[in-house]
């Protein structure tokens, strides 16, 4: 098969089950996936690689139709997806998610979401307390390597705090740590 667009590749399932600590919080709108990159189209500046493990999202009415993206076809015995490589959110080294493992891609952040305050607070929170998100700042943790550098270089560095549309970030647990992914163009301004 032969892809027309080089910025798209061929993603199946992944021929191994996902292990480690990754939890992705529950969307009405969106279904999350780990696949297996099969084809990519030769370029000197692919964001995926042929056999990496990849972490991606599809609407729920995608993944069960038959129509798109040639899922109901098959590539080398497997169902297979055609995706824009920087709809990949994420590459992974090997399909036992954890941190270390977790590359987020394409146009994507990885931020550490911090509670300014509790930590030196006397007050005894519940383990089962979660801070409305207007409690949160934002720190980049990872920066995605199409991620645009101006005159100056990078916008943000790993660590700056960010100040983003909260609303459309995604909730993520990476070894039981919450962190949320988010499309670089809802940063809007860094603290620095």
């Amino acid at each position: 098969m032969k892809l027309i667009d080089k910025k798209r590749c061929i993603i199946t399932e992944s021929d191994q089950e996902g292990t480690g600590t990754i939890v992705i919080p529950s969307n009405i709108g969106k279904e999350y996936q780990l696949g297996k990159v099969v084809h990519v189209p030769a370029s000197d500046n692919n964001l995926v690689e042929e056999g990496q493990y990849v972490f991606f999202q599809l609407p729920p009415m995608v993944k069960n139709s038959t129509g798109y993206a040639h899922k109901a076809d098959i590539y080398n015995g497997k169902g297979f997806f055609i995706l824009h490589q920087e709809d990949v959110i994420a590459t992974l080294s090997e399909p036992n998610v954890s941190l270390a493992t977790f590359k987020i891609n394409g146009n994507w952040l990885l931020l550490d979401m911090v509670i300014e305050g509790y930590s030196n607070s006397s007050i005894a929170l519940p383990d089962t307390y979660r801070p409305p998100i207007d409690e949160f700042f934002f720190k980049v943790k990872q920066i995605g390597g199409n991620v645009d550098e101006n005159k100056e270089g990078l916008p943000y560095a790993i660590d700056d705090t960010v100040y983003i549309e909260k609303n459309r970030c995604n909730p993520i647990i990476l070894e039981g740590k919450e962190y949320v992914f988010l499309h670089k163009q809802y940063v809007y301004a860094v603290d620095r």
